[in-house]
């Protein structure tokens, strides 16, 4: 009996051994769905292979250097639109707090403003700068006098070209106020030392003439030397040749050198109403 289950199982490897070959399985298309999440290949190279739209070229280096060219120019034209807004605005609060100064402690003194002063100067021709530069310059009959009233620490930073100290006026006085042609004209850096100099002298001539008003014109600048900055054509240190019937480009000058420079004396962080331009310099303690 053991023999017979002996043959039947050899009978079943035979036959199992000798069975024809299955054949080939075609994929489906959902058997691909199922073995991608299983392929090796990177899912986003799987995606760069997927034909897109075509990207835009490179600039070339000649449209970019034209870019920043542009941008670089539209940058300078807003930084000098803000910088003419803020010198605007300077003006304005010089204009302002003189007029203030000048209706509280001598609103009867006769002033003159800047560009009426550019004006006065080309006329007369004193805006020829030909002489000894550490002196103001020589004065003729009918010439405009310009005589600065603030300290000498002050004057030492920079004054108006030609300008003379209130000394120098003083040892002069008599001859230069004698002259009824002449035009005498003061100044400090907004105009209330030099507003309180033209009153004083005001009411001294008054007293001299009987009341009567007599010799050279007198009047105070208004705004001052920080008026005058704001009405630099080209900055300090500028070469222009303008003609004798123009208005002169307004400066500043060190006195002793007569050199042109970009400082102005101010009287604090508060004070530094300048034109953009120029640099505020102010003293630590009294002068």
């Amino acid at each position: 009996r053991r023999c017979e289950w002996a043959s039947a199982v050899l009978l079943l490897l035979r036959l199992w051994w000798m069975r024809p070959p299955l054949p080939a399985r075609v994929a489906s298309p959902s058997s691909f769905a199922l073995a991608a999440p299983h392929s090796r290949r990177p899912q986003h190279a799987r995606a760069a292979a997927t034909p897109g739209p075509p990207r835009p070229a490179a600039p070339s280096r000649r449209r970019g250097n034209t870019m920043v060219a542009a941008a670089a120019a539209r940058e300078a034209e807003a930084a000098a639109g803000g910088a003419a807004a803020e010198d605007a605005a300077k003006l304005a609060r010089v204009e302002a707090l003189y007029a203030s100064l000048r209706a509280k402690h001598f609103p009867q003194v006769p002033d003159m403003d800047v560009p009426s002063l550019q004006r006065l100067l080309a006329q007369s021709g004193d805006d020829d700068d030909s002489g000894p530069r550490d002196q103001p310059r020589a004065r003729r009959k009918g010439a405009v006098v310009l005589v600065d009233t603030r300290t000498e620490a002050e004057r030492a930073v920079s004054s108006i070209p030609g300008a003379m100290s209130q000394e120098q006026f003083e040892a002069r006085r008599g001859a230069l106020l004698a002259d009824p042609d002449a035009t005498v004209v003061a100044f400090c850096t907004i105009g209330l030392r030099s507003g309180l100099f033209v009153q004083g002298l005001e009411r001294e001539r008054k007293a001299a003439g009987g009341g009567e008003e007599q010799g050279a014109r007198v009047y105070n600048l208004r705004g001052s030397i920080l008026a005058w900055t704001h009405y630099a054509s080209d900055g300090p240190g500028g070469d222009d040749d303008d003609d004798a019937a123009s208005a002169p480009r307004p400066a500043l000058v060190e006195p002793r050198t007569g050199r042109a420079t970009a400082q102005v004396h101010v009287w604090g962080r508060d004070w530094a109403l300048q034109a953009s331009r120029y640099q505020p310099v102010w003293f630590r303690g009294r002068l």
